[in-house]
């Protein structure tokens, strides 16, 4: 009983020391596509499904989500043999989309934001209440489209309803042309 206790704490020590052993892993190398996503090709292009697209960074600040997870020189790169003279990203979420238009050398040219309910600026809030006191909004859609990374168009569809009554108001965004997109 000895040997046999022995001989399994023998076995036990062997067994963790082991489990001490250091694995070396080679590098891992991000294509163009660092978030989690399926790359679909179809008959004129790419197309990229992801799960991440639902979080609220990409809905507040969708240009800079796309910069911080889309490599376009890389995805240029791994197109080379192609030759296309543009590319076009889209980024779908549950609230909304942005398709980004980008030229041969990778510069975004323009991109055209569309989402639905999302948390309205605070000035477009003041606006709201100031001139629909007793008024709850149901739904909202925003619009914009950008040339380059600035601003040119960009609005707001919101939907009040008081009892019964519904009203549709359209309220322009910042039209001067100087901040950068987000909502």
């Amino acid at each position: 009983m000895k040997n046999l206790i022995i001989f399994l704490f023998a076995v036990v020590i062997a067994a963790v020391s082991q489990a001490q052993e250091v694995t070396q892993l080679d590098e891992v190398s991000i294509g163009f596509a660092p978030i989690d996503a399926k790359v679909i090709k179809t008959p004129d292009g790419f197309t990229f499904n992801s799960d991440k697209l639902s979080s609220r960074h990409f809905v507040s600040d969708p240009i800079g989500f796309m910069y911080e997870n889309f490599d376009i020189e890389n995805y240029i790169a791994a197109l080379k043999k192609e030759d296309y003279d543009s590319y076009k990203v889209s980024l779908r979420s549950s609230n909304g989309s942005m398709v980004a238009n980008f030229d041969e050398s990778g510069n975004l040219i323009s991109t055209h934001q569309s989402f639905t309910n999302v948390q309205l600026p605070h000035q477009i809030m003041k606006k709201v209440y100031k001139n629909y006191k007793g008024w709850t909004m149901t739904k909202n859609k925003y619009r914009a489209s950008t040339k380059g990374e600035v601003i040119n168009k960009e609005f707001y569809r919101i939907t009040l309803q008081k009892g019964n009554k519904k009203q549709n108001v359209k309220l322009e965004g910042n039209k001067t042309g100087i901040s950068v997109a987000s909502n």
